[in-house]
């Protein structure tokens, strides 16, 4: 029976992914975003269980891959769809076509990343490129911010291109993935998560929510940029 219990962990993350597409489809923003974080959720603790009950399989894996692009490539992809309003269906132009042809590039991002990451060898200790969680994560940030109209369209897209690229390159991104707990072989990931907590905490003190995902995110980035200056 244990050797199940990833592969339900990894299915509660690709239905979080599809009712997100759902909820961005009706213009249930907040629903979307909270779903895409419910199946981040999910996505760390079925590996993280299946490591713990040493019970990683190929169908896993497979099935992992499928779920992430539901959930971080498509359901992003439709929120950035849906925020940035494109008539072209309806109206032609040429602006409007190079905004859907940017937006129709984040979901071939992800799946290039998934399959570079099924593919490569040299990814246990640091995951090269931003991983799609990640990616799913800051479309959600920068999302908030186009909700509420602080970003125009254009400056959206841009952003939301820009972040997907980051899928496809060669950067070194923080793996949350602990061989052991030695503070020594992980410095890096104890400072990282005890910053995340403290600015959470502190976050959640002056009521600034809005900023708890946007703040952790740019620590990532930036410790991850520390990785790639020490390698």
């Amino acid at each position: 029976m244990k050797k199940h219990i990833p592969n339900i962990l990894t299915s509660i993350n690709l239905i979080a992914g599809w009712l997100a597409i759902c909820a961005a489809f009706n213009e249930l923003y907040w629903w979307s975003f909270s779903l895409i974080l419910f199946a981040a959720i999910f996505d760390f603790l079925d590996g993280f269980v299946a490591r713990k009950l040493n019970v990683q399989s190929v169908i896993g894996e497979q099935l992992d891959s499928f779920a992430d692009f539901i959930s971080f490539g498509i359901a992003p992809s439709m929120i950035v769809f849906n925020l940035s309003e494109i008539t072209i269906f309806n109206e032609f132009s040429f602006p409007k076509l190079c905004i859907l042809l940017a937006i129709c590039l984040l979901p071939v991002l992800t799946s290039i990343r998934l399959a570079k990451f099924n593919i490569s060898k040299d990814q246990n200790v640091n995951f090269i490129g931003l991983p799609s969680p990640a990616f799913a994560l800051m479309i959600i940030s920068i999302s908030t911010l186009k909700e509420i109209n602080y970003i125009n369209t254009y400056t959206y897209i841009s952003i939301a291109v820009f972040i997907g690229l980051l899928m496809v390159s060669n950067i070194k991104f923080i793996a949350l993935k602990f061989k052991n707990f030695s503070f020594k072989d992980n410095t890096l990931r104890y400072i990282f998560i005890l910053s995340s907590i403290i600015c959470f905490v502190m976050l959640i003190f002056f009521a600034q929510y809005l900023l708890i995902v946007p703040i952790i995110l740019l620590l990532y980035l930036l410790f991850s940029i520390v990785i790639n200056f020490n390698s």
